[in-house]
């Protein structure tokens, strides 16, 4: 392969990193407009294409915002693509631990559905980590800036993290709310972002929610039928 051939190849890989960048960082920021509006979203008669257009022109607005600074390079070395692909990797394992996840999950439909059982998930990935989803961003996201180098992915990757500490905060206290004990319970065996090396067993009674009222209180479920109760 000529040297030409290999240029163009990292050009685009760093197009591709800032481009995927943009989307991943304004995932927590959707969440946001979530989280404390849910009441909103409920009454909206398509919450998910709305959710769908909002999320569109933030990804329009961090494209505008990183554009002038698309090609500045804080490093430069084919040595940073192994651990950055690592990183990468990793992300996408942890999806697919999730087990239910698509773009209904993505956008937030658990949160805004009342007419669907909801129940805090805490076996599989979710007994060892609260938001395995969120992680799984964070993991993609820095492989990207690892492995291109780029200032803008990297400013990405910060304004994620001070998203994501905002989304962590709204998201555990909703669920508090709604759950209750249950979910205290799990809050503190469980770490928020950093997963333990095993799972761990929360042991309390499960909280089945259907039409936005308790139920139901009894052993743990295994979720087959009912919506994760959280975003991520």
């Amino acid at each position: 392969m000529k040297l030409a051939d290999i240029n163009s190849l990292v050009r685009i890989f760093r197009t591709t990193a800032w481009q995927m960048a943009a989307v991943y960082a304004t995932i927590p920021c959707l969440w946001l407009m979530v989280h404390p509006f849910t009441d909103f979203w409920r009454k909206n008669k398509a919450p998910i294409k709305s959710m769908a257009l909002v999320w569109l022109v933030m990804w329009a607005m961090a494209r505008w915002v990183i554009w002038p600074y698309r090609n500045l390079l804080l490093y430069s070395s084919v040595l940073a693509l192994l651990p950055g692909f690592l990183f990468i990797g990793l992300g996408v394992l942890i999806y697919r631990h999730i087990g239910e996840f698509g773009l209904s999950r993505l956008v937030g439909q658990p949160e805004i559905t009342s007419n669907k059982p909801q129940l805090l998930i805490t076996h599989g990935i979710h007994g060892r980590v609260r938001h395995p989803i969120y992680l799984a961003h964070l993991c993609c996201l820095v492989g990207l800036a690892i492995s291109s180098g780029l200032a803008a992915v990297y400013a990405m990757v910060a304004f994620a993290l001070i998203a994501g500490v905002f989304l962590i905060r709204f998201e555990d206290k909703e669920l508090e709310r709604r759950f209750g004990e249950e979910f205290r319970a799990y809050r503190v065996q469980i770490p928020a972002l950093i997963p333990l090396v095993r799972s761990r067993r929360v042991d309390s009674a499960a909280t089945l929610i259907i039409h936005g009222n308790q139920i139901e209180r009894g052993t743990p479920l295994n979720g087959r039928d009912a919506v994760q109760g959280t975003l991520d």
